[in-house]
């Protein structure tokens, strides 16, 4: 019979497994902004936190600017550019990706200075920045590209192509050019999202409602007068303007899991579509806060110190 000693000395020995370490969560603390200075080129800021169902966190912010405007700030020393604020954030955050209103041809064709200054000025480091990318997809679908989107948003010019055809053929041309577009590539490359709830297929259906009410307005005209023609191109406008934010909705809502942080930089009128999306969010897997909405007024610009950021 064993001892006590024996016992010990016959047992088998206890093997401890060390327990699986925790991967370590990515840093995606929203804080505040300490640093000072006015925007004298943002008209408004939003942010919005979104959290997954897993837990990752991201933050994104819209500054919706008048393009190559530059606005009179009464009440601060340091100005900061749109520019000089993408900067910051892409040395802040080695994951942060920024969206710029360009369209595939590449940086070119708009006057952003946000866009000139980044992408196209000689001295620039973030010229060839794999993190910034354009989000203005219209030329890829419209039949004749960026010659199509140029006709429709420059002044008079479609105006003027379409005085110079009788009905028949203004109904023809728009149909051709600008309602077929959305119902075929469009809708071939953004179908999948149709099927998911949230916002992205929220959105969707907006846009093809928006079409559809164009083709009926299109089919019923009985006069090319100046009026009607006007009112029709504001319509398309305004269609074709919801292809650049349904872009963005995608990309921020459905993009890479890995980037914490998105900047956007658009003109004022795509922000505030983006905003008001995300500020009704509907039942999904992503919680959406808004932490930040902020417009200049007169002179009074958007400060700095009122931003968040990611720690």
């Amino acid at each position: 019979m064993l001892t006590t000693v024996d016992e010990k000395k016959h047992r088998r020995p206890t093997i401890r497994r060390p327990k699986p370490a925790t991967p370590e969560r990515p840093n995606t603390d929203i804080v505040n902004e300490h640093k000072t200075g006015a925007f004298n080129e943002a008209v408004s800021i939003s942010q919005f936190r979104l959290e997954t169902s897993n837990g990752a966190v991201k933050l994104c912010t819209f500054i919706g600017e008048m393009h190559a405007q530059i606005l009179d700030c009464c009440d601060s020393t340091k100005l900061i550019k749109n520019s000089m604020y993408v900067a910051d954030r892409l040395d802040a955050n080695k994951t942060a990706m920024i969206l710029l209103e360009y369209g595939h041809e590449g940086p070119y064709g708009i006057g952003s200075n946000c866009v000139a200054e980044l992408c196209n000025a000689p001295d620039s480091k973030y010229k060839e920045s794999k993190r910034i990318i354009g989000i203005d997809d219209r030329s890829v679908y419209l039949k004749d590209g960026r010659c199509d989107q140029s006709i429709l948003y420059d002044g008079d010019t479609l105006f003027c192509v379409l005085k110079k055809l009788d009905l028949a053929n203004i109904k023809v041309y728009i149909s051709n050019n600008y309602i077929k577009p959305i119902e075929s590539s469009f809708t071939e490359n953004n179908q999948k999202y149709l099927s998911a709830p949230g916002i992205v297929s929220r959105f969707l259906r907006h846009i093809y409602a928006s079409k559809t009410a164009i083709s009926s307005k299109l089919n019923g005209m009985t006069t090319k007068a100046d009026n009607a023609v006007y009112e029709l191109i504001l319509d398309l406008r305004y269609l074709w303007s919801f292809v650049v934010d349904i872009r963005i909705l995608i990309t921020i809502l459905h993009g890479d899991p890995a980037v914490d942080e998105y900047v956007c930089v658009v003109g004022s009128k795509h922000w505030e579509t983006i905003t008001n999306e995300l500020s009704n969010p509907v039942a999904s897997d992503i919680d959406i806060t808004r932490v930040t909405h902020e417009t200049h007024t007169k002179c009074s610009c958007i400060k700095y110190q009122s931003l968040s950021a990611i720690a």
